[in-house]
């Protein structure tokens, strides 16, 4: 029977991505910690989920596989890096992912996904090329830098540092200092509770539901939506994007709003209240409190 091109270029596509499937290949490991673990991971291709759990021990599952269907990783390569996984250990501190190549990068087309589980109160060390960066339930501070890809946390300690390169910033349940940066995308921030904060993006979105702290937050032509419960001073600048603030009930601060060419329509308690054109709107909001400072180049001001 004649095969029409199509159709032979769909069971060609299956069958390669089948094989690839198919030579994926995985390792685990599990190694003693007496308490809170120092960890570094180093990955240039390839996710990496980090979570802290109870108990003394270290554990990591892997898979190694293909970068993509087309790609001619070497299967030899792929099953020496699981016979001999990259992970160094010396007392309390464990290093995943080869110091100099960091993780699979002499081995060509070939990507590495780790799922790490060790206990709450430890620290987190990681960087990955190419790949999503999730870390929950972690204690200690978390240092997490993507080149191509989204840091998601839940659950993080003081003293963080977040950066995305080209991804996103998802945040949740962070405490203490925090420093995020995204090349280019949004930033999302809950239930978080931030002492002398900065958060910024370049073109992207900065949200944030029930913040509590103080925290500085910059996009260069994105929107900033922003509430919670200022106890320090907050700082939000956009360069063309629009503001909008939500005060938590019953918050007492210091607000000066500006905008270069825009309207400010806020909701406040008086005299706070009502519609400006062009302008700047300050004063004390419910006695005063912490400096809420706020500008935007060329957008509009919602305050409530």
């Amino acid at each position: 029977m004649r095969l029409i091109p199509a159709t032979l270029a769909t069971i060609t596509l299956v069958y390669f991505s089948t094989l690839a499937f198919a030579a994926d290949i995985t390792f685990q490991k599990t190694l003693p910690v007496s308490g809170p673990t120092a960890l570094t991971v180093c990955n240039n291709s390839g996710t990496v989920h980090v979570t802290g759990v109870d108990g003394s021990k270290f554990q990591v599952s892997a898979i190694v596989h293909k970068s993509n269907w087309h790609s001619m990783a070497n299967t030899d390569e792929m099953k020496g890096v699981a016979a001999s996984p990259p992970i160094q250990q010396t007392g309390n501190a464990i290093h995943v992912g080869d110091k100099n190549t960091c993780g699979a990068d002499v081995l060509h087309n070939i990507d590495i996904d780790y799922e790490i589980s060790l206990p709450k109160n430890s620290t987190i060390i990681a960087k990955s090329g190419a790949g999503t960066i999730h870390v929950e339930s972690i204690g200690g501070f978390v240092h997490a830098m993507t080149g191509s890809g989204d840091v998601v946390v839940n659950g993080i300690g003081t003293d963080s540092r977040l950066v995305a390169e080209s991804g996103n910033l998802d945040i949740q349940g962070a405490h203490g200092t925090l420093l995020a940066r995204s090349g280019g995308g949004n930033v999302t921030i809950r239930d978080s509770d931030l002492t002398d904060s900065r958060v910024e993006t370049n073109s992207g979105n900065i949200t944030s539901t029930n913040l509590k702290g103080g925290i500085r937050v910059n996009t260069g032509s994105g929107n900033l939506s922003m509430s919670g419960l200022p106890t320090a001073d907050w700082e939000m600048r956009t360069g063309t994007g629009t503001i909008q603030f939500h005060a938590d009930a019953g918050a007492k601060f210091e607000l000066d709003a500006e905008t270069g060419s825009g309207t400010i329509d806020s909701t406040l308690p008086s005299p706070l209240s009502g519609h400006i054109t062009k302008g700047v709107l300050g004063g004390p909001v419910n006695g005063g409190g912490p400096e809420v400072k706020m500008y935007t180049g060329d957008g509009n001001i919602t305050l409530q």
